[in-house]
């Protein structure tokens, strides 16, 4: 059975009347009993079960998601041990700010060791700067001597 949209000619009132594809009935409007006609509309197609339930499961996550990166700074959430991610969004959202606040420490400690890192890294490009500027004005100095031995010895 498919459901149709018929609209009344006397009180243009539209409502739905369940039928299937190759009967034509009568329909009468429901609020005043006058004829109506079919509405042409785009075709809905009602799928129960399947994977309609996991679309809308998808939808419900990717909205639960938005919801704890905009207000817990939650970005990543992977539910372990048995549990789902509904089970997971409603912990998050019963403890409210502390989640919050462990997030912004685990990142500022994480930025903190990323600037220790990135110091680290310069103190040695430096050093490695260095012996090459060492090296460079080394053999500068070698051909400056071997032109000065030159001149000298003409």
């Amino acid at each position: 059975m498919a459901f149709y949209d018929y609209r009344c000619v006397k009180c243009d009132k539209v409502f739905e009347v369940s039928h299937g594809m190759t009967e034509s009935p009568e329909v009468k409007c429901p609020e005043c009993g006058f004829e109506s006609v079919k509405v042409p509309s785009v075709c809905g197609i009602v799928v129960r079960g399947g994977a309609s339930h996991m679309r809308d499961s998808v939808i419900r996550q990717t909205d639960a998601k938005q919801d704890l990166i905009e207000n817990y700074g939650v970005e990543n959430v992977t539910p372990l041990g048995g549990q789902n991610f509904d089970s997971v969004y409603k912990d998050i959202k019963s403890q409210g700010t502390m989640v919050k606040d462990q997030m912004q420490e685990k990142m500022e400690r994480n930025e903190a060791k990323k600037r220790v890192e990135r110091r680290e890294w310069a103190r040695k490009a430096h050093k490695r700067v260095g012996a090459r500027t060492r090296k460079a004005e080394e053999m500068k100095k070698k051909e400056a001597a071997k032109k000065r031995a030159i001149s000298v010895s003409s």
